[in-house]
C-alpha cells in the first residue's frame, strides 16, 4: 500500500500556512474599522469556511487517498475513499513530468501513469509522495525514469487524458465563467429589486 506522505509535504504545508494566516490577518486588521460589522463578520466567516474546507480536503487526501498492488491489479482510491482499478497488464508505464502553466512561477510536478497506447489512466502531484514510494510504484509498472520538463500542451498530447478540459481550454472556461457571473449577477439585481418593490 502507498499513501500520500505528509511528512514529504510538511514544508510547502507550513510555508502556505504562514503566507495565509499573515493574509487573512491584514486583511482583517485592516478592515476593522473601516467596513461595516456586517460585511466584516461575512468576510471573517468566509475565511474561516475557507480554512476549514482546505483542512478537509488536505485531512482526506492524506488518510483516504491510496494505491495497493495486488492480485494482477493496481487500485486508486481517490480522497472521497471511491476505488479505481487498473489491471497491471492494461499499464503501459509511469512517467514524472515537471509541467510548466502561464503564470506559475514553478512547474507543477506529476507522476502520469498511461496504458498502452499512452493514454493517461490517472494522473497524481508528486510533492505529496514519497520519492521511495515513487521509486517502488515506477520497479512495479516501468516505464521512463526520467524526469521531464514538459508544457501543458506537450504532456496533452504525449499522454492524451492527463489535462482536464477547463484547464487545457482557458479561453472557453473564462467565458463560461464569465456567463454564469453576469447571470448570478443578473439575478442578484432582480432579487433585488423584487425585495425593494414589496418593502
Amino acid at each position: 500500500m502507498i499513501r500520500p506522505s505528509f511528512q514529504t509535504w510538511r514544508n510547502r504545508f507550513v510555508s502556505a500556512l504562514v503566507v495565509v494566516g499573515v493574509f487573512v490577518v491584514i486583511r482583517l486588521w485592516g478592515d476593522w474599522h473601516r467596513v461595516p460589522i456586517v460585511a466584516r463578520d461575512m468576510e471573517a466567516i468566509l475565511y474561516a469556511s475557507s480554512i476549514v474546507f482546505a483542512g478537509l480536503v488536505i485531512l482526506l487526501v492524506f488518510t483516504r487517498e491510496e494505491l495497493v498492488i495486488a492480485g494482477g491489479t493496481l487500485t486508486r482510491r481517490n480522497l472521497l475513499g471511491i476505488p479505481t482499478r487498473y489491471p497491471l497488464d492494461r499499464i503501459g508505464g509511469m512517467a514524472r513530468r515537471d509541467v510548466t502553466y502561464l503564470f506559475a512561477r514553478q512547474p507543477s510536478q506529476y507522476i502520469v501513469v498511461y496504458d498502452k497506447q499512452n493514454r493517461c489512466l490517472f494522473k497524481m502531484n508528486r510533492v505529496i509522495w514519497d520519492p521511495g514510494d515513487v521509486r517502488r510504484l515506477h520497479a512495479i509498472v516501468g516505464g521512463d525514469g526520467r524526469t521531464r520538463l514538459s508544457t501543458m500542451s506537450e504532456l496533452a498530447e504525449e499522454f492524451p487524458g492527463s489535462i482536464a478540459w477547463p484547464i487545457a481550454h482557458p479561453w472557453a472556461t473564462f467565458a463560461i465563467e464569465f456567463a454564469v457571473l453576469l447571470v448570478l449577477l443578473f439575478a442578484l439585481v432582480s432579487l433585488q429589486d423584487a425585495v425593494t418593490s414589496r418593502l
